[in-house]
């Protein structure tokens, strides 16, 4: 019985802290640095995990093949979209408040038309700029990659952005964001990086 009492306020204990903690990082003054963070790590492990299937697939699969570079390129394209997406769900809210039908078409459908290309053209811009891409490069990818990424978008995120602006608050957006990001990071590292993506494309003909 005293063993069980003393688990019990353990458990209470920790669950007490646990709630404590996640009140004071997606509060107002933290939300920003928890969202970055959110995004960097979510972006490097979607790469993990894109590289760990390429290698499995491949039979390679060894840390002399990992290539902790580009899970670093990844990880930059969090640090440089996380704040635009933080601020563009507070400006949202600010400008169409409430959740009725007619608010959330507003919200779901600048979604797709502003932030979708802006996050894509970051995220490409990132990556490109991190492999000091040239402008021609580029410009190709941009419409290979780019478009595939926006269509991509418009089927997996428009009905879970629905879901995201009806019932969830702004500070636990990007929580929800990320959490669903974690598939679609794998399959981003896969477009940028990926054994046909124009990236691999690039390193051979350098190779050659």
């Amino acid at each position: 019985m005293v063993r069980w009492k003393k688990m019990t306020r353990v458990v209470y204990q920790l669950y007490s802290s646990v709630q404590t903690g996640g009140k004071l990082i997606f509060s107002k003054q933290y939300l920003l640095y928890t969202n970055i963070g959110l995004s960097v790590g979510i972006s490097a492990v979607g790469d993990v995990l894109e590289q760990s299937y390429q290698h499995s697939k491949n039979g390679s699969f060894s840390r002399a093949s990992w290539d902790c570079t580009r899970t670093g390129k990844m990880a930059a394209t969090g640090l440089v979209v996380a704040p635009f997406i933080h601020y563009w769900y507070q400006q949202l809210d600010v400008i169409f408040p409430g959740r009725c039908w007619k608010v959330l078409f507003k919200k779901v459908s600048l979604d797709f038309i502003i932030c979708s290309p802006v996050c894509v053209l970051l995220f490409l811009m990132t990556t490109g700029l991190l492999d000091r891409q040239g402008w021609s490069s580029f410009k190709e990818e941009l419409q290979k990659t780019g478009t595939t990424m926006c269509l991509t978008d418009l089927l997996v995120w428009t009905p879970l952005q629905i879901f995201n602006f009806y019932f969830l608050p702004t500070r636990y957006r990007i929580l929800f964001d990320n959490i669903v990001s974690l598939a679609m990071d794998t399959f981003y590292s896969h477009l940028r990086f990926g054994e046909n993506s124009s990236y691999q494309l690039h390193v051979k003909e350098v190779a050659e």
